[in-house]
């Protein structure tokens, strides 16, 4: 993105943070999943309903990343022909909700909506199906960090909250994403 590194003075953490692509970023994601700022597991951490390794459908997971009210959502992989490797997220129906016929017609029209929306601003939506009596749907991952962990990194090294013109730029591009899915 086009942005004036000199405009305030923490925006080149802010730009460094974004641009760079380490492991750092994976573990930022993390943390969203039960780590705390230090990145340890806090006391109320989610347990997934299926451990890393698992195979669920064509996809395997290798970790939970989050757990919402009515789904859980890995991170995971599809591997196929002549060595093809693709990262993607599943979101799956929490195993306690797979049978209740209302949270499944919820899905499944989050499913049919979001498979229509093509946006830059909107992760992709590559696979819905049906495993074992939970249906699930298969994204596309992004590697980054979330909002979150930028923000704590940003105060831990800046002492100062996101400059204003950071944080104009991330709210613009959620509304576009939210402008074009509401249109």
């Amino acid at each position: 993105p086009a942005h004036d590194p000199g405009a305030n003075r923490g925006l080149p953490f802010f730009w460094q943070s974004c641009d760079n692509v380490s492991q750092n970023r994976v573990d930022g994601v993390a943390m969203s999943a039960g780590k705390d700022k230090t990145g340890s597991m806090s006391a109320n951490t989610p347990q997934p309903s299926m451990p890393p390794g698992s195979t669920f459908g064509n996809y395997t997971l290798s970790r939970l990343i989050a757990v919402g009210g009515m789904a859980e959502i890995y991170r995971g992989s599809v591997e196929g022909a002549e060595a093809f490797h693709k990262s993607v997220v599943i979101k799956r129906v929490k195993p306690e909700y797979a049978a209740n016929q209302h949270h499944v017609e919820m899905f499944i029209d989050e499913a049919r909506i979001n498979a229509r929306l093509e946006h830059d601003n909107i992760v992709s939506v590559f696979d819905f199906g049906e495993q074992d009596g939970h249906y699930y749907l298969a994204m596309e991952y992004i590697d980054g960090l979330n909002l979150q962990v930028l923000h704590v990194r940003h105060k831990r090294t800046t002492g100062q909250i996101l400059p204003w013109q950071a944080t104009t730029l991330i709210t613009r591009d959620v509304l576009r994403g939210l402008h074009y899915a509401h249109r």
